[in-house]
């Protein structure tokens, strides 16, 4: 049995235990605001700004990078996967996580795509 290469991040967040994220549930919900919060883009009113900015400085803190994502692409592929909140929970089933799987192929495969145009 090779488990104990997994580490226990990996352990916890395997088919075994089956956790999203060893994150606890406050540092979560703060992650998804601040996600959902930057693909809203020019949408923002100025209370979602200074909301946004808040919440980057306090994950950075924990250790968390800034909402100012670097890559553009991981940039557009939390635009899109924000917009799934079906999967803000600690855990999922294994149906929704394959729903999940599928959708992560879909938004990647669209983003290659857009990028493959230009």
């Amino acid at each position: 049995m090779l488990i104990h290469k997994v580490g226990v991040t990996g352990l916890l967040k395997s088919d075994l235990f089956g956790l999203l994220s060893t994150l606890d549930a406050e540092t979560e919900r703060r992650l998804h605001r601040r996600n959902y919060l930057f693909s809203l883009d020019a949408l923002r009113t100025p209370d979602e700004n200074d909301e946004l900015s808040r919440l980057s400085a306090e994950l950075a803190d924990l250790g968390f990078f800034n909402s100012d994502f670097k890559d553009p692409y991981y940039a557009m592929f939390v635009r899109k996967m924000t917009q799934h909140t079906r999967f803000h929970k600690p855990a999922l089933s294994p149906e929704e996580q394959a729903e999940q799987d599928a959708i992560v192929d879909e938004i990647i495969d669209a983003i290659l795509k857009e990028d493959d145009a230009q």
